[in-house]
């Protein structure tokens, strides 16, 4: 496996993901809940980085294998929000719905595509909360500064600049058929590394 400015990018994004993962899980630190759901979408973020490097450095084939798990991104990222708005956030029956993993028999640009939509569609769903909730605290709390969610906010348009990018690796490849996207492909491992960095 060769050495490239993408692989070590990979490399840490890998272990930044693994390394707050581990962290998120064991610090009495802030909301539990909120802290093990983040946890978990780094868990998934860096096992999903983890089987791309495997993948090309040719040990084993499996890249596959975790497409479905893509589709938790969305449920998890709008259910960490929602455990940051509300006080006494607790996982309820029907929320399971959301984590139900769906194995799609279908060429993999489409299933990237169907994640695509469901993730836009998750994260659209979280801002528009996080929006609600900072016009309620700015018509009904004093200190309404202190208890702003500005970061949550960036945190979701980070997330949504990192779709739109996907979105155009991804869909140049498949519509005019480029083979070679390698400057994109860097500046969506960028955005990514920045974005765990930041939560490191």
């Amino acid at each position: 496996m060769s050495i490239s400015i993408e692989n070590s990018i990979i490399v840490l994004i890998i272990f930044q993901c693994f390394f707050c993962t581990l962290f998120l899980f064991n610090t009495k630190r802030g909301k539990s809940v909120s802290n093990t759901i983040l946890g978990v979408l780094l868990l998934i973020l860096g096992s999903q980085f983890f089987t791309i490097f495997v993948q090309e450095a040719g040990w084993f084939d499996f890249k596959n294998y975790f497409l479905p798990f893509k589709f938790l991104y969305g449920p998890t990222i709008f259910f960490y929000t929602k455990s940051i708005i509300l006080k006494e956030f607790r996982f309820k029956k029907k929320d399971t719905i959301h984590l139900t993993i769906e194995i799609i028999a279908i060429k993999e640009p489409y299933i990237i595509l169907i994640v695509q939509i469901s993730m836009f569609t998750y994260l659209i769903a979280s801002f528009q909360s996080t929006r609600i909730h900072h016009y309620v605290l700015k018509e009904t709390q004093s200190n309404f500064d202190k208890l702003s969610l500005d970061w949550l906010k960036q945190l979701l348009v980070f997330l949504i600049a990192i779709i739109i990018i996907d979105f155009i690796y991804h869909g140049s490849g498949v519509s005019i058929g480029l083979d070679d996207m390698t400057s994109v492909y860097v500046v969506q491992l960028m955005v990514i590394l920045t974005l765990v960095s930041t939560i490191v």
